[in-house]
Formats: structure tokens, C-alpha cells, sequence
């Protein structure tokens, strides 16, 4: 599948920007973005940094399945980042039934990040460059519900978390699925009006 976050952040320390499981989050390590699956051995490194306080698109694409070659794919503003594949672990993999945690760790407690982040959504299906391009769009989201250009997926988005677009504090409306998010430890001033744009 796909997974994708548009973030903002001057953050300087190491924190979570999502997570499901120990074996499963995106990280920002002083600006720099590291993925951790269990499709692969170890952390896939982003090779660039995120912390300059400008609206980033980060996208990730998970490719194989357990105990067959796998292939994981971080794609940066639009741009293929890095790839990493390999077998991961020799167990099978299980989807995690934990709570997907947004800009902090739940699994481990803290790792809090300071930052803003908007368009939070996954697919089923690992999209192409194409359409990771499409929904960059040159720095302007796009409506993930339809297709439009290059991108052809709309049918398997599973979520979609737009992170306070005509959402009521405190909760989060999943605008492709049925499992709204409750912001958590924060106040309704903190669904703020700064979105990405061309």
C-alpha cells in the first residue's frame, strides 16, 4: 500500500510524525525522514532534510508482502527520495491493531513533534512516480476522492484525514473511511488556517 503526510516544522530533535506499531512509523530525525516497516531490515533514510518550516509532501509506498522480496519507496515533494528492499523478518508480517498515532509516539510515550501537518491518507494499492506526482502538484494538494491526471488510485484510498478542513474540534473526520481521529492533549486554536499551496 501507500501512505502520505503533508508536514510543516522547524523541529530540530528526533519525534513521530505517524506511527502504528514499533516496527511501524515515520520519523523525523532532526529534519531528516526515516521509515521504519516491517516489509525491510532496518530504517529506509530519507536523504534530505524537512525542518526549514516550509510545507513538504512526503509520500511512502510499500511494495511485496511478508517473507517475499519487498521493496519500500520514500518519495519526497513529489521526487523519488530513496528505495530500500529486502525480505525484512523471516516471521510473517501481521497488521497492527493498534491506534494510528499522529505526531507522537503511543506505542513508546512522548516523541512529540512540533509541526503542522494536513492531507494525512493511505491507499491499498503502491502508487506509480506518476501518481505521486499528481498529488504533489507542484505544492497544491489535490482531491485524493477523485481521479485527476496521473492519478488513478481514488477507487483504494482507505483514508484520508484532511487535519481540520471543515472538521468540528475535537475530532478529525475521515473523509474516505469511518475511523475519525480525536485530537488528543490539544485545543480547537490549534486547527490552524495554514495549508500547502502552489
Amino acid at each position: 500500500g501507500s501512505y502520505s503526510v503533508w508536514i510543516k516544522t522547524p523541529e530540530t530533535s528526533g519525534t513521530i510524525i505517524l506511527q502504528k506499531a514499533a516496527d511501524w512509523y515515520l520519523y523525523n530525525n532532526s529534519g531528516q525522514i526515516k521509515v521504519q516497516h516491517p516489509m525491510i531490515s532496518g530504517t529506509l533514510n530519507g536523504s534530505g532534510t524537512i525542518n526549514d518550516e516550509a510545507w513538504h509532501h512526503i509520500l511512502v509506498t510499500c511494495a511485496g508482502g511478508s517473507e517475499v522480496s519487498s521493496e519500500v519507496k520514500l518519495y519526497i515533494d513529489g521526487s523519488l527520495d530513496v528505495t530500500k528492499a529486502g525480505p525484512g523478518s523471516p516471521n510473517a508480517y501481521t497488521a497492527s491493531t493498534d491506534a494510528l498515532s499522529v505526531g507522537y509516539s503511543d506505542v513508546w510515550g512522548g516523541y512529540y513533534t512540533e509541526a503542522q501537518m494536513d492531507e494525512i491518507s493511505f491507499w491499498t494499492s503502491v502508487l506509480v512516480a506518476e501518481e505521486v506526482a499528481q498529488i504533489y502538484n507542484s505544492g497544491a494538494p489535490i482531491d485524493l476522492s477523485s481521479d485527476s491526471g496521473n492519478y488513478v488510485s481514488s477507487a483504494n484510498l482507505q483514508h484520508w484525514w484532511r487535519m481540520g478542513d471543515g472538521d468540528t474540534y475535537a475530532t478529525i473526520e475521515d473523509n474516505a473511511g469511518s475511523l475519525d481521529g480525536t485530537m488528543t492533549n490539544m485545543a480547537s486554536d490549534d486547527i490552524e488556517e495554514d495549508v500547502p499551496s502552489a
